[in-house]
């Protein structure tokens, strides 16, 4: 199966897996203090001129109205060499009168690399949740990363940006 057909496969399954999940009670807001949030993220990723599947999970706590503090892990999958990643980080969700939610926030990352040195890196992320009010959140934003060990003769680029899309339910 093709890399693009198999990454639109696995995020239809993803949403249409969250979207069938039971509603949870909306007593508090998505984003409001003491709630958890648990996200997955599906996508592409190209590295040392390979394509790769990305898929991940995080958790978040949210320790003030807003603020969240979250761990991400990463799988890429589908070409060599392997590639996983952790990252804690830090974000604020603003707007919290209406179903638009944008966030912006900081990480550091960890990657490990199959048979090379592990890179330290770290960034920024900024975007906007869509709640629908049951629970339920997609993420659209930009993520900036560079990183702080990173060897030029190794590697081509030392900095990077992206697009995010993250499926995330409260709990």
């Amino acid at each position: 199966m093709p890399a693009n057909t198999l990454i639109k496969t696995s995020l239809s399954c993803a949403i249409l897996t969250v979207a069938a999940l039971p509603v949870p009670a909306a007593q508090a807001g998505a984003f409001d203090k003491g709630r958890k949030n648990i996200s997955v993220v599906v996508g592409s990723g190209s590295a040392f001129r390979g394509a790769y599947t990305v898929v991940g999970v995080g958790i978040d706590y949210l320790i003030a109205d807003g603020l969240q503090l979250g761990v991400d892990a990463q799988g890429w999958f589908g070409d060599s060499p392997k590639i996983y990643k952790i990252s804690p980080q830090l974000s604020y969700v603003f707007s919290r009168k209406s179903e638009l939610k944008p966030y912006a926030g900081g990480f550091y990352r960890k990657t490990y690399i199959e048979n090379l040195q592990d890179l330290e890196s770290a960034g920024f992320r900024v975007g906007a949740y869509f709640n629908n009010g049951n629970g339920y959140q997609m993420g659209l934003g930009y993520v900036y990363e560079t990183y702080l060990n990173c060897e030029s003769a190794i590697y081509s680029d030392c900095t990077t940006s992206y697009p995010e899309v993250v499926m995330s339910i409260s709990l």
